[in-house]
């Protein structure tokens, strides 16, 4: 948690935003993603922050427990 902690001291914040409100109108979009996911990374989000944006914008799979 502490070198977590280290990284989001020294990134831009900004970027990070910019770069993750990227990912989620690309995925609104339809568009291609991967080039969205390599700028955030860039821009040092971590890999929850980009999982959450696709949770927010697909939703969480639940199985259906067919029997």
């Amino acid at each position: 948690m502490k070198r977590l902690n280290a990284v989001r001291r020294k990134r831009d914040g900004k970027a990070v935003k910019r770069s993750l409100d990227d990912i989620r109108n690309a995925c609104k979009k339809g568009e291609n993603v991967m080039p969205c996911c390599i700028e955030a990374v860039k821009n040092l989000a971590s890999l929850q922050e980009i999982c959450d944006v696709y949770r927010e914008v697909y939703g969480e799979y639940r199985d259906p427990a067919m029997y």
